[in-house]
């Protein structure tokens, strides 16, 4: 499964929040994936990837949403890997890294990651999905 770096910080704290229906079915779809399997590998990647393949902003292999947001979201994944210590293309477990994710990003992090994400205040609010996190161990 390829996964965009920054999505190492959503996919474990995502319980439905102020996402879209649709969106809202493909990130529940995703953790269920990896419930299922949590040996299953991603493959951590810089450009759309699982999440993004139903957005209506994707272009090609970027986000359109708004004028320079494509660069806002790089700067995103440059951040967990440099978190993480991880490279870019570098292929894990999925509970190894999500395990690693939720580790070294802890709440006071998010600020600084995720800079103005629209969906940062229900990671805030909320924090971890308990739920998703037991399904790793």
């Amino acid at each position: 499964m390829n996964i965009r770096a920054h999505h190492l910080v959503c996919i474990p704290r995502f319980k439905g929040g102020s996402y879209n229906k649709k969106m809202r079915k493909r990130l529940f779809s995703i953790q269920k994936r990896i419930k299922k399997n949590p040996g299953l590998k991603i493959k951590v990647i810089m450009s759309c990837d699982e999440v993004c393949n139903i957005c209506p902003h994707r272009k090609t292999n970027e986000c359109s949403k708004e004028p320079k947001i494509n660069y806002k979201i790089i700067a995103q994944d440059y951040r967990v890997l440099n978190k993480l210590n991880i490279k870019e293309n570098e292929a894990l477990k999925a509970k190894d890294i999500l395990n690693l994710s939720i580790s070294k990003i802890k709440g006071r992090d998010l600020d600084w990651i995720c800079g103005k994400c629209e969906f940062l205040n229900p990671c805030l609010k909320y924090g971890l999905n308990k739920s998703f996190i037991n399904a790793l161990k």
